[in-house]
């Protein structure tokens, strides 16, 4: 089941009340990262959307997991 939902996830941005984006975001885990301030360029685009496609969910959420006391 877990890998049908990683098969499934999305970049999602996150955008400020003016509607700049801000950061892009997995919509499976916490995995994110910073927006860029400027015109948006296709190499920074590239470069966010090949680190998207390389990150691991399953190690990201387990990095992200406190352990209750």
């Amino acid at each position: 089941m877990l890998e049908s939902v990683i098969a499934h996830r999305k970049i999602e941005s996150g955008k400020d009340a003016r509607g700049r984006i801000t950061h892009w975001h997995c919509s499976v885990c916490e995995w994110t990262t910073l927006g860029f301030s400027g015109p948006s360029t296709a190499m920074a685009l590239k470069a966010i959307s090949d680190t998207f496609d390389t990150h691991n969910c399953a190690k990201h959420k387990a990095g992200k997991r406190v352990k209750p006391s």
